[in-house]
């Protein structure tokens, strides 16, 4: 077995440096699982067996490599869904001034909805429920609670 072909499972080992480059083929193998390919597909395109292309993504440094790339992704995910977010949020607004009635009543719905004010506030209470109870109100013989 080839140096480079031994799965790296002690970081004192050779080539899992995760500071060092990636092999070329090492960094094709990662390239290629990160765009969707099965083990059995890389395999096939580097001209080794399935255990060894399995062997090459489980190295440190292409477990790094592929960590780092997928935080990449995420964060970029997240940024354009920010960006979309208070896009959306200018349109629920501008509707707020919408010349119909109805429209401005959905978009101030879905605005209060999404900030989680509708939940919190519910239906408007009755205005009974408003006066305090008569009991609260009449004087007590009993002696208060000390």
């Amino acid at each position: 077995m080839r140096p480079h072909d031994s799965a790296v499972t002690d970081p004192g080992q050779q080539g899992c440096d995760s500071t060092q480059p990636l092999d070329p083929r090492h960094e094709a193998a990662v390239e290629s699982f990160l765009a969707g390919q099965s083990v059995p597909e890389i395999a096939s395109a580097a001209g080794v067996s399935r255990s060894t292309a399995w062997r090459w993504l489980q190295r440190v440094d292409c477990q790094a490599a592929i960590a780092e790339a997928q935080r990449c992704a995420a964060e970029g995910a997240i940024a354009t869904l920010r960006v979309a977010a208070q896009k959306a949020a200018r349109c629920v607004v501008a509707l707020l001034d919408d010349p119909e009635a109805s429209l401005r009543l959905r978009a101030a719905e879905a605005l209060l909805t999404r900030c989680g004010v509708v939940g919190l506030v519910g239906p408007p209470p009755e205005p009974e429920s408003l006066l305090p109870p008569a009991a609260w109100c009449e004087p007590s013989d009993a002696e208060p609670d000390r």
